[in-house]
């Protein structure tokens, strides 16, 4: 694409994903559902964008990737019954069935009547009535398996006839049948067999970098992995020239200063911020962050400071109530405290 000045904006990328066949511990392809089943294991997407300015070329670059490894689970053994096979039996009665003649001088029609099912539970029943003849009717019940799979339809094989006497007249009807399988739809999601220690490793990644002429290269580098089935660790990274700023966290421990932590750098100073606690409230006023222990009093967050990657921490920043203190550390006590507006005061 060109402006009308002549400069030139282009864009160059490249998309691409990878299927993976499931397989058992044995190497042998996962089958459910009489199939062989594929999951998505890589993704991808890099791509380019340059633009011509008055100032020279200027770019930005995405690179990101997903990958998935199932090699480590377990998979299940699903016998999942197929297209008229037996799937279930249901014992039904019908009682007080009363016939009225719905149209005048019309052949009477069940008009009402009263009906139990003995099934498994949670399977639901659809219930078919058809006129067959005078005196009778043709009954089929129709039955819904919900699975975490998909759903299962059953119905009797055939339709069967209720008899009734005289219309108006009431009576008990109890059948049991056998259900075959009419109809079935199966949609496996790789998560529903996921557990706190059987589950897939996710893997992702994100690099931005910006490029312009006279100012400093920027980027971001993202990345995370689950280390749990409901835990994960990453880390996020701002640069801009020598500045930077990088987050690591693991849901696992969100207190460790080597685990979790916060780290600003240019070039020749860095500094690491270790949360101590952190006071995080929901709607009811209750500290809902498992991982970090709430802070005591008018304290919002509390946290450790290092230099250069020393063991001894050299100030504790706070956010009181929403005010920020940073008290930095002279000996076995608080020197200098400072606030917001850089006033400082000396400890006794």
């Amino acid at each position: 694409m060109t402006d009308t000045a002549g400069l030139e904006t282009t864009f160059a990328g490249d998309i691409n994903a990878t299927l993976e066949t499931l397989k058992n511990a044995d190497g042998s392809p996962y089958i459910i559902g009489g199939e062989m089943s594929s999951e998505l294991s890589q993704a991808g997407f890099i791509g380019t964008l340059t633009t011509e300015t008055a100032a020279g070329a200027a770019s930005v670059s995405l690179n990101a990737a997903l990958a998935i490894d199932y090699s480590n689970m377990v998979l299940p053994t699903i016998d999942y019954p197929s297209n008229g096979d037996d799937a279930a039996t249901v014992t039904y009665t019908l009682k007080d069935g009363i016939e009225t003649a719905l149209v005048a001088g019309k052949t009477a029609q069940l008009s009402s009547i009263t009906l139990a099912a003995d099934v498994e539970s949670g399977v639901s029943s659809i219930f078919q009535f058809q006129q067959h003849a005078e005196n009778a009717q043709l009954f089929a019940p129709t039955f819904i398996l919900w699975t975490d799979f998909g759903d299962i339809w059953m119905n009797s094989a055939n339709y069967m006839e209720v008899p009734f006497e005289a219309p108006g007249a009431s009576g008990t009807y109890s059948v049991t049948q056998t259900l075959v399988v009419i109809e079935s739809d199966f949609d496996m999601e790789i998560d529903s067999f996921a557990t706190e220690t059987n589950y897939p490793v996710y893997s992702a990644t994100l690099e931005i970098d910006t490029e312009l002429m006279g100012i400093d290269d920027g980027q971001v580098k993202v990345s995370a992995t689950n280390t749990g089935n409901d835990s994960s660790s990453g880390s996020a990274l701002f640069s801009y020239g020598n500045r930077s700023i990088k987050l690591d966290a693991d849901t696992a421990s969100l207190v460790s200063k080597d685990q979790t932590f916060i780290t600003l750098s240019n070039g020749d100073v860095s500094l690491k911020l270790v949360a101590e606690c952190a006071t995080a409230k929901n709607d009811e006023g209750i500290h809902d962050i498992e991982a970090i222990a709430a802070c005591d009093g008018d304290l919002n967050f509390k946290g450790d400071v290092y230099i250069d990657g020393a063991d001894e921490k050299v100030a504790v920043v706070e956010d009181r109530d929403g005010l920020p203190v940073i008290k930095f550390i002279s000996g076995d006590s608080y020197g200098v405290v400072m606030t917001p507006n850089f006033d400082f005061v000396k400890q006794p």
